[in-house]
């Protein structure tokens, strides 16, 4: 498919409900409008397994006895400047827009500017590079940032996580393992993964050990939070299953990007989404409800996965059915009692 824009999606949305013109352009304050209407569907759509059509493996380092590990959205921070006016730059790949907040973290005083912030204003921003105001006007050339340098939204604790993603927290983490990185080839130690009541029952969640055998992830916001059991000591990688969140939408200009059968499913749950706003006639309102609901179907199917069942070799056990007749799938003939 040709790609399209997110202004495409929001007009087409629009256009489904009749109340512009294909011919004429879309005015800006409805785009804008589109576009938060959309954000906030793609949003809910990520905490629903059905619209999630892949999963991410995640390559992380383990941090030798911490507890929890955090993760949560952010930037990795590789190189920072200033230019002598108050001015600091942070180069990352980044969703921030000018006028922002952000707090920076673990880069430290670097040719007399101290590049940790907290609550800064971002004064421009591009996909690459974000530019906050600094106290310091000392002129720094640009210069490597620390390995472990990040920025996030600034938010009520200002938490920087141990592990950064590049959209939300994860809602989930389906499976996970160890890396044995010592060894070659590598090898792969599969962890239990644990639910709340297991934890909380752990009467000691701190003893320590060189490989862990259970992973507990408490899905806390703005940061999620990784517990290993018994606490790591060593420095192996964790691989983490979790779900690909789809893309957020924060600019018209953005290109579409999803796979088949979600150009659809957009567009007209968008559509869906504006009903309400527009006052759209009850006729064509039905439409476009059932329209969006056959879509959606569309990708729920897609995304759906059949359960394996299993049975003794001698089939399914008739269990307390003595003395009445079942039904052989198999054969497609009812049995009698026996």
């Amino acid at each position: 498919m040709k790609p399209v824009s997110i202004l495409d999606i929001v007009t087409n949305a629009m256009f489904k409900l009749g109340k512009f013109s294909p011919s004429e352009a879309l005015p800006s304050e409805d785009a804008a409008y589109g576009l938060t209407e959309l954000g906030g569907l793609i949003d809910s759509w990520n905490g629903d397994e059905l619209y999630i059509f892949a999963t991410n493996y995640l390559q992380l380092t383990l941090v030798p006895g911490v507890q929890p590990l955090t993760i949560g959205q952010g930037v990795t921070i590789t190189s920072v400047s200033s230019d002598g006016a108050g001015n600091a730059t942070f180069t990352g790949r980044n969703s921030f827009n000018q006028g922002d907040q952000v707090t920076t973290g673990n880069i430290g005083t670097i040719g007399g500017v101290l590049f940790d912030l907290v609550d800064s204003l971002v004064l421009s921003a591009t996909p690459t590079q974000f530019v906050c105001a600094t106290p310091t006007l000392t002129v720094v050339a640009t210069t490597p940032a620390p390995v472990l340098a990040k920025a996030i939204y600034s938010t009520t604790d200002d938490q920087l996580p141990n592990y950064v993603t590049s959209g939300p927290r994860l809602v989930k983490v389906a499976d996970a393992n160890i890396i044995l990185t010592g060894t070659n080839p590598i090898v792969k130690v599969p962890l239990r993964i644990r639910d709340k009541d297991w934890w909380i029952s752990n009467n000691v969640p701190t003893v320590p050990t060189t490989l862990p055998t259970d992973l507990y992830y408490n899905p806390t916001y703005p940061n999620g939070s990784i517990y290993l059991w018994p606490l790591q000591t060593v420095s192996y990688g964790l691989e983490l299953e979790v779900w690909l969140n789809l893309a957020e939408v924060t600019d018209l200009t953005y290109q579409f990007f999803m796979p088949q059968g979600y150009w659809r499913a957009v567009t007209l749950s968008l559509a869906e989404a504006l009903l309400p706003t527009y006052g759209v006639p009850a006729s064509r309102a039905g439409t476009i409800v059932a329209q969006a609901r056959m879509a959606r179907a569309i990708v729920k199917d897609m995304n759906s996965t059949i359960p394996r069942t299993m049975t003794a070799d001698s089939g399914i056990p008739r269990g307390g059915l003595k003395n009445r007749s079942f039904f052989n799938y198999l054969s497609g003939a009812i049995v009698g009692p026996r």
